[in-house]
């Protein structure tokens, strides 16, 4: 099983654990569900790192993602 996991936070730091997140991903251990941030930009910065299969600029979007289990 996989574990959907949801970033909160896609600035500097959230781009360095969207590429660790990649990682896994490419590993099969995790799903990326959801990035958030209210900047766009930021958003698609880590979604260039990891591929996410949404980006949302609401953290409502990742806690109460019916597919993300971590946040």
């Amino acid at each position: 099983m996989t574990v959907g996991v949801g970033l909160v936070g896609c600035g500097s730091i959230g781009q360095i654990h969207a590429v660790g997140l990649a990682q896994l991903v490419e590993d099969g251990e995790i799903r990326a569900v959801v990035a958030v941030d209210p900047a766009p930009e930021s958003r698609a910065a880590a979604n260039r790192n990891c591929r996410f299969a949404e980006l949302r600029s609401d953290l409502e979007a990742a806690v109460s993602h019916p597919d993300v289990d971590a946040v």
